[in-house]
């Protein structure tokens, strides 16, 4: 815990009373002092703006204000009274206003801010030790501050790498995968082809193949195997009267086999009866 020095209220000097108005911005002052001892900030903050009202150019009634609203908490009203009642003020206003104004920004968490105001302390008192240890202090948090700030832009960084190599290798997947389909659809394509010029060839051939069918079937009566061989006269059913006349002849004459007579008679192509019997 930081050693927080005791706010001090300096009342209005009667060397402030030029204008022949300082009684009454003392008696103001001595009225916020009261009320500020007795934990009433709002009556002593009303009292210490009058005071200022009434001697403007003076920094002790702006002091007094700044370590009201302190105390209430209101540390932004502090940390912009402060310098103003510093840049008028002299002494041991001006180094207890810088003290103070450490203060301030150190419950702000402003280190950086902190850290200059309990070194212009030092600077009009080096023996002060508690502004040294409020130094000491608000340097440490500054100096994690500063190391968890590194180490958020460093994770900030690494997580923009990361996002930007997922959102690399997301691109590549979905190329891949572009690639992929383009491949698999071109495949299909050449099968496809290939089958439609199968079937295109297979027509082709039922086409040629259908005139030589019909051709064979005209044929059909007369295989080529039986024309080639030499036609050989098969007996009929029936002879002819001169026929059977010539066959009883021979018979009779003994001359010849009743076999080598139907052959002869058959051998002639113009010995066709006229009608069968």
């Amino acid at each position: 815990m930081s050693h927080f020095k005791r706010f001090q209220l300096f009342p209005l000097l009667l060397f402030v009373l030029l204008a022949g108005c300082g009684s009454t911005a003392a008696r103001e002052v001595t009225t916020g002092n009261q009320a500020f001892e007795a934990g009433d900030y709002v009556q002593a903050m009303d009292a210490y703006q009058n005071a200022q009202e009434l001697a403007p150019l003076k920094a002790e009634p702006i002091y007094n204000l700044a370590n009201t609203r302190y105390r209430q908490g209101v540390y932004t009203d502090t940390v912009y009274l402060l310098p103003e009642a510093v840049a008028i003020g002299s002494g041991e206003t001006e180094e207890n206003g810088y003290f103070n104004l450490g203060n301030a920004n150190f419950q702000l968490q402003e280190w950086a801010t902190a850290v200059e105001a309990y070194k212009d302390t030092l600077r009009r008192d080096p023996s002060d030790l508690e502004a040294k240890y409020n130094l000491e202090l608000a340097m440490r948090y500054l100096q994690e501050q500063e190391q968890q700030e590194e180490q958020n832009q460093e994770e900030e960084q690494n997580q923009e790498e990361q996002d930007q190599q997922e959102e690399q290798n997301q691109e590549e997947q979905e190329q891949q995968e572009e690639q992929n389909q383009n491949q698999q659809d071109q495949e299909e394509q050449d099968q496809q082809n290939q089958q439609e010029e199968s079937t295109g060839d297979e027509s082709e051939e039922e086409e040629e193949q259908s005139p030589q069918s019909g051709s064979e079937e005209g044929e059909e009566e007369t295989p080529p195997a039986q024309a080639q061989q030499p036609e050989t006269v098969q007996p009929e059913q029936g002879l002819s009267p001169e026929q059977a006349r010539q066959l009883l002849s021979a018979v009779g004459k003994n001359t010849e086999t009743l076999q080598e007579r139907m052959q002869q008679i058959y051998v002639s192509p113009d010995s066709a009866p006229d009608k069968d019997w």
